[in-house]
């Protein structure tokens, strides 16, 4: 199909852009609007606003591309869905593809794709976004796939998979007095990270000491890094792939992390966790991190029945070995180690188990294999950035 560089906005079968606006405008809650599919898309030169309760729904083929610099392609109020639809930033300078407004409620984004390099981010909830719900959408070049930054509750990610990204793949950050409640993200698939980002989280939610997440479900995510060290100045691998900081009543089940610069999966500065079924391969450093150099108050984690293979990469070359580990705790309390599977068979995971400044640590039934030290322990933390 051949693209038109400036379709024009309307034609006398078609709605165009002007007639999409005016029934979003007119349309009551529950109402629901379609943009239909046309050659070489629609072209926005200002975001398209889908008012409270109203659904915006792409045909087959639905097209949204920036003519422009661009706040945002489409703006979702309280209540609105908006389904089935493509966006492109096509190089115009996008700050995000789909823009959820502060304090909205009930909004659900599903089916949809936002393209191109130019977008800093795919979808932006910034404020306190309560019942927002992203199912199966692509986010398929924006530095940051997903950026949730304030706080929320009963926020929903489902099936979202972020590709060609570069600063971070899905982004839950608490700020101010706010905080997240009642998060899922389950089922996503982060990958491919391309050259230019500085954090290069590909999963990561971090509460504060003040206002930790409370109640955090990562489930069958996948998340795979390009197998290079978060250190590589020439080409820089990923941070932690999956991140947790400050939470409490978290659940971290049945994922994938392979191939990162630095741990395959972080949990620190939280309480009443669960890491369990878990498959962990070829991290730079240590497969699973829970705790801190920093303070003590991580507590009541379980570690269990996960499956660390040849973690340790130390592709830089300057890693040091108790980092180099398949499971590492440090200055953390009641932590059970049980039923881990932990083997090494390139000879980079250098010790099954490191734990630094943890007596209160347990180790229950686990299987080491391959390593040159199967149990490592620590009086005193490290003092290093490994891991």
């Amino acid at each position: 199909m051949a693209a038109c560089s400036t379709p024009p906005e309307e034609t006398p079968d078609r709605p165009g852009l002007k007639q999409i606006r005016d029934q979003l405008r007119g349309a009551r809650p529950g109402e629901t609007v379609r943009l239909e599919s046309r050659e070489g898309g629609h072209r926005l030169n200002r975001p398209l606003q889908v008012p409270t309760g109203v659904t915006l729904a792409g045909d087959e083929g639905a097209l949204l591309y920036a003519a422009g610099r661009l706040k945002s392609a489409v703006i979702l109020e309280s209540g609105a869905h908006l389904s089935g639809l493509r966006i492109e930033s096509r190089g115009a300078p996008l700050i995000s593809g789909i823009q959820v407004v502060r304090e909205a409620r009930n909004v659900q984004i599903e089916n949809c794709e936002v393209v191109g390099t130019s977008a800093a981010l795919g979808i932006m909830a910034h404020g306190m976004p309560r019942d927002l719900v992203v199912k199966q959408c692509l986010l398929d070049g924006p530095a940051t796939g997903v950026s949730l930054v304030g706080g929320g509750s009963g926020v929903r990610l489902e099936g979202v998979e972020v590709a060609n990204w570069s600063q971070r793949g899905i982004y839950l950050q608490q700020k101010r007095n706010q905080r997240f409640s009642q998060v899922s993200v389950a089922d996503c698939r982060i990958s491919d990270l391309r050259a230019g980002g500085s954090s290069r989280y590909p999963l990561v939610v971090t509460g504060t000491r003040g206002y930790v997440t409370k109640s955090l479900n990562i489930t069958r995510c996948e998340v795979t890094g390009p197998g290079r060290s978060y250190r590589d100045e020439k080409e820089p691998g990923t941070a932690d792939q999956i991140a947790v900081r400050f939470a409490q009543d978290v659940e971290v089940a049945d994922n994938t992390s392979v191939g990162g610069g630095d741990v395959g999966i972080t949990v620190a500065h939280s309480r009443k966790v669960r890491v369990v079924r878990n498959e962990v391969r070829e991290n730079d450093t240590a497969g699973i991190y829970v705790g801190s150099r920093f303070d003590s108050t991580a507590a009541d984690i379980l570690v269990e029945e996960n499956v660390l293979v040849d973690n340790g990469q130390n592709r830089m070359g300057d890693r040091k070995d108790h980092g180099r580990v398949g499971i590492r705790v440090t200055s953390a309390k009641a932590v059970r180690v049980r039923r881990n599977k932990v083997v090494n068979t390139q000879g980079t995971q250098i010790s099954g188990v490191t734990l630094e400044n943890s007596p209160t640590t347990t180790l229950d039934d686990n299987t080491i294999e391959g390593a040159q030290n199967q149990i490592v322990r620590i009086k005193e933390v490290a003092g290093d950035a490994d891991g």
